[in-house]
């Protein structure tokens, strides 16, 4: 599922990214939303067709919405945000996303107990109306690109496509390899979740703080000294094997990632180049690149703990950046 989706994600970009010439930014970020409705609605009826080619269809098009969603937020982010002080504007964004995160589990959770799925959707396409109109509230974004694949070929710095690879491989490690990993010594859907709260509430603790402190000692600096622990926090996934280790990498890998978190995003957005449009369509394949190299790592060796070890090893691509 994952690697059909991200497949998809890459290669719906470019389509993307002409929408976002003609159309403007804000109006690719609400493309993608109802698109990403309708997923939804396909994963809530995936019990009354349980064929692996309904489950694909839904990854194609959830690559679709990626593509539309993500492509607009970092043209708009990079257009709204100030390098000055991108981190602790990128610390907010992270922080608010974390906090979402935590309690829309909970709020829909309880709709669903007391309404059933239904109400829920209907709620969440009313917060998806009240979303669209606040996005449009000043106006549409429509900058002055032109995109060719010779403008994403121009665009290519090896040294910066390295890091995007990277990013995608500990992406994966962060989204799939470690909850499942730890799925298996929870035993339960409910304890994950906790955990992932957990974690996501040490991350946003954290990371509205670091971010605004990367910009005054510079995010280089502040990402090379703290970088080592970074790594050491997944090379202690490698070795965890009960329920107190689970809680103990948690609290330390959440902390470090809260840390590392906004700076590394900002820089991401300082290096953009003048061909922005170009630059972000070849960051999302790249990144597709190391999310599938980690997928299919996992898919053929079921080997969880190298993975982690890889991670690892992926993090120090961060110095080249």
């Amino acid at each position: 599922f994952f690697i059909i989706q991200n497949i998809f994600f890459a290669l719906c970009t470019p389509i993307a990214a002409n929408f976002l010439v003609k159309h403007g930014v804000k109006h690719t970020i609400l493309f993608g939303i109802p698109i990403k409705c309708f997923v939804i609605l396909l994963l809530y009826a995936l019990p009354q067709f349980p064929f692996p080619s309904f489950l694909a269809a839904i990854s194609v098009i959830g690559g679709l919405h990626q593509a539309f969603l993500w492509l607009g937020i970092h043209i708009l982010f990079k257009h709204v945000t100030h390098k000055k002080q991108r981190g602790k504007e990128l610390g907010l964004r992270i922080f608010i996303g974390r906090i979402a995160a935590i309690l829309g589990p909970i709020f829909g959770g309880l709709i669903i107990h007391l309404f059933g799925f239904y109400i829920l959707f209907i709620c969440m396409l009313g917060f998806v109306m009240l979303g669209s109109l606040c996005l449009l509230a000043n106006g549409e974004y429509s900058p002055k690109y032109t995109f060719t694949w010779k403008g994403v070929r121009k665009s290519i710095r090896w040294r910066y496509a390295t890091f995007f690879v990277s990013q995608g491989v500990i992406q994966t490690g962060q989204a799939v390899a470690w909850p499942l990993f730890i799925f298996f010594i929870l035993g339960s859907y409910i304890s994950l979740g906790v955990a992932g709260s957990v974690f996501a509430l040490i991350t946003a603790t954290i990371v509205l703080v670091a971010g605004n402190y990367s910009d005054k000692v510079g995010k280089r600096t502040f990402i090379r000294r703290l970088l080592p622990f970074e790594i050491l926090s997944w090379v202690a996934r490698a070795f965890v094997r009960t329920t107190t280790h689970v809680y103990g990498v948690i609290f330390f890998a959440g902390s470090t990632l809260g840390l590392l978190a906004a700076p590394v995003g900002a820089l991401e957005y300082d290096n953009a180049p003048k061909n922005v449009l170009a630059y972000f369509v070849q960051r999302e394949f790249f990144i597709v690149f190391g999310r599938v190299a980690l997928l299919l790592f996992l898919l053929f060796t079921q080997n969880y703990t190298g993975s982690f070890i890889l991670v690892a090893f992926a993090e120090l691509a961060i110095l080249l950046f």
